[in-house]
């Protein structure tokens, strides 16, 4: 976590650039992650596992993740 790596609190970390919020980041990397790996047909299990995503979640917003 970045809190421990860097010895900030979340606080901290959210005020150190006004315009980076480490939420939106993770969302934004897991949903890339999420459309990489279904490009490249991995199996619904295994993105599910790698990215945090339920199975149910991503079978039903699949094309949600490949526009």
């Amino acid at each position: 976590m970045l809190e421990v790596e860097f010895n900030l609190d979340y606080y901290e970390i959210n005020s150190l650039n006004k315009d980076f919020k480490p939420a939106q980041f993770i969302k934004k990397e897991r949903s890339e992650l999420a459309k990489k790996m279904l490009l490249n047909k991995k199996l619904i299990s295994e993105i599910a596992t790698k990215t945090g995503y339920s199975e149910t979640y991503l079978l039903k917003n699949k094309y949600k993740f490949l526009r």
